[in-house]
């Protein structure tokens, strides 16, 4: 079932994960650079699995490969966009330092 992304109004699918059942927002096209696998049961919604693309796994025969919607959602980049590092004050020893150190 399609309803627009709350954020950017862009049509989108849910499914719950498999593991825990949490709503996923997914682009409604399937996607074969995306990295959920989804797949309709019997009964009840649609079920997303993440995909580990870096290990080559790929979805099961009766599972469709989707993109999460948050991946191209045009207000989540936005919101995303990496802010600048904030300089630490004196005496402050960033943190991969400080394990080097055996702090």
């Amino acid at each position: 079932m399609r309803q627009p992304c709350p954020d950017c109004g862009r049509p989108v699918i849910v499914a719950r994960t498999e593991v825990h059942g949490l709503r996923l927002f997914l682009d409604p096209e399937p996607d074969p650079a995306g990295n959920q696998a989804v797949m309709q049961p019997p009964a009840g919604p649609l079920q997303t699995r993440q995909l580990n693309l870096s290990k080559g796994e790929k979805p099961r025969p009766y599972e469709t490969q989707y993109m999460p919607h948050v991946a191209t959602c045009p207000k989540r980049k936005q919101q995303q966009a990496p802010a600048a590092p904030v300089p630490l004050p004196p005496g402050v020893i960033p943190i991969d330092r400080a394990r080097q150190r055996g702090y």
